[in-house]
């Protein structure tokens, strides 16, 4: 991955337009003519990018409109360079972030979470421990080395973890579990 700069808006979307980067981090408040609605045009008009925007913004409608606008990363001027790098290293592997602290709003904003009644059944001792290395922010694939078992093994987990708590993705199980107590899901075991 070579690096390619630019510094208007018209240089984003050209780089996007020749197909010279994979994932194009753009900071909206230093890019003259650059807008969300210009990253949403770019994510939407060039779905192979993967659109990273660094912004001021910290209102969660701001954070929500990117994701649902096809933007893979929703990062915060504060973050570390370090940090950085390691976002678009991820979004480069075909994952997606939003900042940490926006990301309850977010997703409380999208999605609903099912009432308690609706709860799910008791995880098991695998579930269990898949859940909990979710809940600490692990990949797919940092679960199945910490857990010795295959990516693929994790994938057949999460979908049944999923299912249990009725929830849409990732995220809205852990939103839910964190609500509810990760304890009354996992016969009183807490996800370690």
């Amino acid at each position: 991955m070579v690096p390619v700069e630019g510094a208007r808006a018209n240089d984003a979307i050209t780089i996007a337009r020749e197909g010279t980067a994979d994932v194009l981090l753009i900071d909206l408040l230093d890019l003259p003519g650059g807008s969300m609605e210009m990253a949403a045009t770019l994510a939407r008009d060039y779905p192979e990018v993967r659109i990273v925007l660094l912004s001021g913004s910290e209102h969660a409608d701001d954070a929500t409109a990117a994701l649902e606008a096809g933007i893979s990363g929703y990062v915060l001027r504060t973050v570390e360079g370090v940090e950085l790098i390691e976002i678009v290293k991820n979004i480069h592997e075909g994952g997606s972030y939003i900042a940490p602290q926006l990301a309850a709003r977010a997703i409380q904003l999208k999605y609903s979470v099912p009432a308690p009644a609706e709860r799910p059944s008791k995880l098991t001792q695998r579930e269990t421990e898949v859940f909990g290395h979710l809940m600490a922010g692990m990949t797919n694939k940092e679960i199945a080395r910490a857990l010795s078992i295959s990516e693929k093994t994790v994938k057949h987990h999460m979908t049944i973890i999923m299912q249990k708590f009725k929830a849409r993705n990732r995220v809205q199980a852990v939103l839910s579990a964190n609500q509810n107590g990760p304890a009354k899901h996992t016969g009183g075991r807490v996800p370690s």
